[in-house]
C-alpha cells in the first residue's frame, strides 16, 4: 500500500445493500466529487452477493469493499465483531457514516468499541421503525438510545427522516439536514442524438410519455402508479409510462397488474439502468407516489431536467426546487389523474434559473460534498 494512500483520511461508509437506489447513489456522488487526493471511501455492506454496477464504480474510484452480514438480535456479538475487525485490519478510519437508519444503532457501538473518533448516524428514511409488540417497540427504544448513546454526529437527508429517526426536540437540538447534491449538469444538458436512439429503442416516437423509475418495493407504491396511468390512458390512449430500476420484490405484482388492466401496449419494463438523465429527459410527467420517503433524489433529479413531477405528501417539501416543477396531491387516484393530465406539455427550462435554485437550496453536489468532507474532518457538528 501507497504511502500516500495511507496518509488519506480514511472514512468507512455503511450499507445494508449496493443495489442502485438513493442511498447508494448519494454516496457514490459524494465519491465522485469529493477530493480523493485528500479522501478515500471503504464500504461495509450487510447482505454479502454479487452488486455489479457500484463494485465497479467504487473499485475504479479506489474503494474497498467488505461484508459484515445483518445485525439480528442473536447474531450481535458476531456483527459486532467482524466490523471491529475490519476497523483494525483496514483501517485506522477517521469516520465511520452509517446509513443504515435504526441500524446505524450496532454499527456505532461497534465503532466507538473500535475507537473511530467519528461517528455518522445518517437517516435517509421515514419508515423501518414500525412495531407490533410490546418487544419489538422496547427493542427500537433501545436502539435509539443506542444511536444518541454512541453518535458524534446526527444526520438526516430531511427534517422529516431527521425527526423520524430521533424525535423532533433532539433533531431541532442537535441534527443537521445533509444535502443530497446532485451534479446538475448532466440533468440540465440534453443529448439529442442520445433522444431520438432512445425512442427508436423503447418505440415511444410521438407519445405522452410519463415515467417512474424506482425499486419495486411496497413503500414506492408502484401498483397505485399503474391504477392511476389506466386512467390516464383512457383520456390519451397514446400515453406510456416507463417504468425502471431493480425488483425488490414486486416487480412481477406489478407486471400481473398492468396485464390485467390491458397495459402492455402502454407500459415499458426498462429494468435497471445506467441512463437515467437522458429517460428523463424525455419524460413530460413524473409520477412519484411513495408512501414513506426520507427525500427523494430522483425528484431533484427529475426537476433539473425539467421533467413536471406529481408527489404524494409523504414525500419532504424541501425536494421543492421553487422551479413550479412539483405538485403534492394526496393518493386519490382521480387527483392523480387530473394533475397528471394538466401538466403532459413540457415547457422549456432557463438553465441559469434551474442552477441558481438548486444553488441557492444547497443541492448543487460541489457544495453539498464540501459540506460533508468538512464533518469528516470534524469542522462541523461534533457533539
Amino acid at each position: 500500500m501507497s504511502k500516500k494512500y495511507m496518509e488519506k483520511i480514511k472514512i468507512l461508509q455503511v450499507v445494508s445493500c449496493l443495489e442502485k437506489g438513493g442511498t447508494e447513489a448519494y454516496i457514490v456522488n459524494n465519491f465522485r466529487h469529493i477530493d480523493r487526493e485528500r479522501f478515500s471511501f471503504d464500504f461495509l455492506v450487510f447482505v454479502e452477493k454479487e452488486y455489479p454496477y457500484y463494485t465497479d464504480i467504487i473499485h475504479n474510484l479506489g474503494g474497498r469493499i467488505f461484508f459484515c452480514g445483518v445485525p439480528s438480535l442473536k447474531r450481535i456479538p458476531i456483527f459486532l465483531y467482524r466490523i471491529i475487525s475490519v476497523i483494525k485490519k483496514y483501517g485506522p478510519y477517521q469516520a465511520v457514516h452509517s446509513h443504515v437508519n435504526i441500524a446505524n444503532s450496532w454499527v456505532l457501538v461497534a465503532t466507538k468499541l473500535a475507537g473511530v473518533p467519528i461517528r455518522i448516524s445518517h437517516s435517509h428514511d421515514t419508515s423501518g421503525k414500525d412495531s407490533d409488540t410490546f418487544l419489538r417497540k422496547a427493542y427500537i427504544w433501545w436502539e435509539e438510545l443506542l444511536i444518541k448513546k454512541n453518535a458524534t454526529h446526527f444526520l438526516a437527508c430531511s427534517t422529516l427522516a431527521g425527526e423520524y429517526l430521533y424525535g423532533k426536540e433532539f433533531f431541532a437540538a442537535k441534527g443537521i439536514v445533509s444535502h443530497n447534491g446532485i451534479d446538475i449538469a448532466q440533468f440540465i444538458d440534453i443529448n439529442e442524438n442520445k433522444q431520438q436512439a432512445l425512442k427508436e429503442e423503447l418505440d415511444i416516437a410521438d407519445h405522452i410519455i410519463f415515467g417512474n423509475i424506482t425499486r419495486f418495493e411496497p413503500k414506492k407504491n408502484t401498483l397505485f402508479t399503474i391504477d392511476v396511468f389506466a386512467k390516464i390512458v383512457k383520456k390519451y390512449p397514446n400515453a406510456v409510462l416507463l417504468l425502471g430500476g431493480p425488483d425488490g420484490g414486486l416487480l412481477e405484482n406489478v407486471k400481473s397488474r398492468v396485464h390485467k388492466l390491458g397495459l402492455d401496449g402502454n407500459v415499458r419494463f426498462i429494468g435497471v439502468r445506467n441512463d437515467v438523465p437522458d429517460l428523463l429527459h424525455l419524460m413530460d410527467v413524473y409520477l412519484f407516489p411513495s408512501l414513506f420517503e426520507g427525500l427523494g433524489i430522483v425528484a431533484l433529479e427529475a426537476q433539473a431536467a425539467g421533467v413536471y413531477i406529481i408527489a404524494s405528501k409523504a414525500v419532504p417539501r424541501e425536494v421543492d426546487m421553487g422551479l413550479g416543477l412539483i405538485e403534492f396531491c394526496s393518493l386519490d387516484v382521480d387527483q392523480w389523474v387530473t394533475a397528471g393530465c394538466k401538466h403532459i406539455f413540457r415547457k422549456q427550462q432557463d438553465r441559469n434559473m434551474v442552477i441558481k435554485q438548486f444553488r441557492g437550496k444547497g443541492y448543487l453536489i460541489e457544495e453539498s460534498v464540501k459540506e460533508i468532507a468538512d464533518i469528516y474532518e470534524g469542522e462541523i457538528g461534533h457533539v
